[in-house]
Protein backbone atom coordinates (compact mmCIF):
# COMPACT_ATOMS: atom_id res chain seq x y z
CA UNK A 1 0.00 0.00 0.00
CA UNK A 2 1.34 3.45 -1.20
CA UNK A 3 0.41 6.45 1.12
CA UNK A 4 0.36 10.23 -0.19
CA UNK A 5 2.81 12.32 0.79
CA UNK A 6 0.54 15.37 0.09
CA UNK A 7 -0.73 17.50 2.58
CA UNK A 8 -0.76 20.72 2.08
CA UNK A 9 -1.06 23.18 -1.03
CA UNK A 10 2.07 23.55 -3.29
CA UNK A 11 3.57 27.50 -4.19
CA UNK A 12 1.58 27.59 -7.29
CA UNK A 13 -1.91 26.62 -6.21
CA UNK A 14 -1.44 29.44 -3.06
CA UNK A 15 -0.20 32.12 -5.69
CA UNK A 16 -3.34 31.50 -7.83
CA UNK A 17 -5.73 31.35 -5.40
CA UNK A 18 -3.60 34.50 -3.56
CA UNK A 19 -3.88 35.78 -7.75
CA UNK A 20 -7.84 35.11 -8.23
CA UNK A 21 -8.71 36.51 -4.19
CA UNK A 22 -6.57 39.73 -5.71
CA UNK A 23 -8.48 40.37 -8.72
CA UNK A 24 -11.89 39.83 -6.64
CA UNK A 25 -10.85 42.10 -3.84
CA UNK A 26 -10.20 45.09 -7.29
CA UNK A 27 -13.09 44.30 -8.64
CA UNK A 28 -15.00 45.42 -5.69
CA UNK A 29 -13.09 48.18 -4.74
CA UNK A 30 -13.30 49.32 -8.24
CA UNK A 31 -17.07 48.72 -8.33
CA UNK A 32 -17.40 50.65 -4.61
CA UNK A 33 -15.66 53.77 -6.27
CA UNK A 34 -17.73 53.64 -9.11
CA UNK A 35 -20.77 53.73 -6.88
CA UNK A 36 -19.50 56.93 -4.78
CA UNK A 37 -18.93 58.55 -8.02
CA UNK A 38 -22.55 57.93 -8.92
CA UNK A 39 -24.10 58.92 -5.84
CA UNK A 40 -22.29 62.61 -5.69
CA UNK A 41 -23.19 62.88 -9.53
CA UNK A 42 -27.15 62.25 -8.64
CA UNK A 43 -26.76 64.71 -5.20
CA UNK A 44 -24.95 67.68 -6.99
CA UNK A 45 -27.61 66.95 -9.73
CA UNK A 46 -30.77 67.03 -7.18
CA UNK A 47 -29.49 69.94 -5.66
CA UNK A 48 -29.16 71.77 -9.29
CA UNK A 49 -32.91 70.54 -10.13
CA UNK A 50 -34.10 71.84 -6.66
CA UNK A 51 -32.48 74.98 -7.02
CA UNK A 52 -34.01 75.52 -10.67
CA UNK A 53 -37.78 74.18 -9.62
CA UNK A 54 -37.60 76.66 -6.68
CA UNK A 55 -36.68 79.61 -8.78
CA UNK A 56 -39.55 78.11 -11.94
CA UNK A 57 -42.15 77.85 -8.67
CA UNK A 58 -41.29 81.50 -7.29
CA UNK A 59 -41.76 82.92 -10.65
CA UNK A 60 -44.94 81.61 -11.42
CA UNK A 61 -46.52 83.48 -8.25
CA UNK A 62 -45.92 87.06 -9.50
CA UNK A 63 -48.35 88.75 -12.25
CA UNK A 64 -45.44 89.71 -14.53
CA UNK A 65 -42.27 87.91 -13.88
CA UNK A 66 -38.82 89.41 -15.63
CA UNK A 67 -35.72 87.72 -16.40
CA UNK A 68 -32.80 87.80 -14.22
CA UNK A 69 -29.97 85.29 -12.44
CA UNK A 70 -29.08 84.44 -9.28
CA UNK A 71 -26.21 82.12 -7.70
CA UNK A 72 -27.27 79.47 -4.82
CA UNK A 73 -24.56 78.11 -3.52
CA UNK A 74 -22.44 76.60 -6.49
CA UNK A 75 -25.32 76.95 -8.87
CA UNK A 76 -25.57 79.56 -11.19
CA UNK A 77 -29.21 80.20 -12.10
CA UNK A 78 -30.42 82.33 -14.89
CA UNK A 79 -34.05 82.29 -16.26
CA UNK A 80 -35.47 83.98 -19.51
CA UNK A 81 -39.29 85.55 -19.31
CA UNK A 82 -41.15 86.02 -22.78
CA UNK A 83 -44.18 87.61 -21.69
CA UNK A 84 -46.95 87.02 -24.45
CA UNK A 85 -49.64 89.05 -23.16
CA UNK A 86 -51.71 86.59 -21.06
CA UNK A 87 -48.94 83.91 -20.47
CA UNK A 88 -45.40 84.14 -19.63
CA UNK A 89 -43.31 81.80 -20.96
CA UNK A 90 -40.57 80.55 -18.14
CA UNK A 91 -37.35 79.04 -19.15
CA UNK A 92 -34.86 78.21 -16.04
CA UNK A 93 -30.71 77.27 -16.68
CA UNK A 94 -28.95 76.16 -13.83
CA UNK A 95 -24.86 75.85 -14.19
CA UNK A 96 -23.01 74.20 -12.10
CA UNK A 97 -19.22 71.93 -11.79
CA UNK A 98 -19.68 68.45 -10.65
CA UNK A 99 -16.10 66.79 -9.94
CA UNK A 100 -14.01 68.06 -13.11
CA UNK A 101 -16.53 68.14 -15.42
CA UNK A 102 -18.88 71.63 -16.02
CA UNK A 103 -23.25 70.66 -16.09
CA UNK A 104 -26.01 71.72 -17.16
CA UNK A 105 -30.14 71.53 -16.89
CA UNK A 106 -33.16 73.55 -17.69
CA UNK A 107 -37.04 73.66 -17.06
CA UNK A 108 -40.02 75.26 -19.04
CA UNK A 109 -42.41 76.95 -17.08
CA UNK A 110 -45.94 78.83 -17.78
CA UNK A 111 -47.18 81.57 -15.52
CA UNK A 112 -50.92 82.38 -16.19
CA UNK A 113 -53.16 84.85 -14.28
CA UNK A 114 -55.57 82.88 -11.59
CA UNK A 115 -58.74 82.12 -13.19
CA UNK A 116 -61.80 84.56 -11.68
CA UNK A 117 -63.79 83.50 -8.96
CA UNK A 118 -67.27 83.11 -9.67
CA UNK A 119 -69.01 84.72 -7.21
CA UNK A 120 -72.01 82.61 -5.89
CA UNK A 121 -75.17 83.29 -4.34
CA UNK A 122 -76.01 80.85 -1.78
Amino acid sequence: MVKSRRVGLSLIEALMALAVFGAGVLGIAGAASRAIMMLREAESLEGARAAMLSVADSLTQFASPVSGSAMRGRYALAWTVVDSGVTASIVVRVLWVDGTRARSDSVSAVAAPAPARLHVVP
